[in-house]
């Protein structure tokens, strides 16, 4: 019968995860909190990916002594508490940016872009596009 707690010494499962990147994302919250963790089948599921459910998937492992905490995080990050503003707090300074951006590029650059372009869709032949970073 397959082990569906595994541990090793001192470390308790926690969760297990079908993608490797969402386990790592979770195994970095727990190291950042200081909690001792570790992952387990990740190279397996890498792989063979379509098979992570049939391997149980990439398992996290956490310290005895630190498993409350580390259900405490997971529930956290469950429910979204760890998410980032994605809107910024000050709307002018993004404008002020966006216009700075557009004004360093003079029109000539924008035609000779737009002549490579067409160019291209015409005739099939490759031009190199070269921006002046000293404008």
């Amino acid at each position: 019968m397959w082990n569906l707690s595994p541990q090793r010494g001192q470390m308790q499962f926690l969760a297990n995860f079908m993608s490797p990147i969402e386990a790592r994302i979770v195994f970095g919250r727990m190291l950042s909190e200081g909690i001792c963790a570790e992952i387990i089948d990740e190279e397996v599921v890498w792989n063979n990916y379509m098979c992570s459910s049939a391997f149980g998937g990439v398992k996290l492992l956490v310290h005895h002594l630190d498993q409350k905490r580390a259900q405490e995080i997971l529930s956290e990050i469950d429910d979204n508490r760890y998410l980032l503003d994605e809107k910024p707090d000050d709307k002018k300074s993004v404008t002020k940016f966006s216009s700075s951006i557009s004004s360093n590029r003079p029109l000539s650059v924008l035609i000779n872009t737009f002549l490579v372009l067409l160019i291209y869709l015409i005739s099939n032949i490759a031009l190199p596009i070269k921006f002046d970073e000293s404008s």
